[in-house]
């Protein structure tokens, strides 16, 4: 909130710009994994552990995810150590996304 009526607050633009745009790779590789699993389970090329893994996988990145949507946490306005936590978690859930999304296509 600005401080006068003639001031505005621009924080959700400049605040942690680097966590936004994190959250947003995060979303982006969350929506790919879900389409590239839903596909092979379509096809039926994935095995029941395959797709209790990728599901257990998206239910973590979704957890993380919701976290770090948290309106602290997308605006700015958490503290460093809260934001870094987010991030930590995030990053743990994208490899593991990564890690079977790349074995699956190999």
């Amino acid at each position: 909130m600005a401080e006068d009526p003639n001031s505005y607050w621009s924080g959700y633009y400049s605040t942690r710009a680097a966590t936004k745009k994190f959250a947003k790779d995060a979303s982006a590789q969350y929506h790919s994994i879900s389409n590239f699993l839903a596909h092979r389970v379509l096809n039926q090329k994935a095995t029941k552990s395959e797709v209790a893994e990728a599901v257990k996988a998206n239910e973590i990145m979704v957890e993380n995810l919701s976290l770090i949507q948290h309106h602290d946490g997308i605006t700015g306005t958490d503290v460093q150590n809260t934001d870094r936590d987010y991030r930590i978690k995030i990053s743990k859930a994208m490899n593991l996304g990564s890690i079977l999304y790349n074995q699956d296509l190999s």
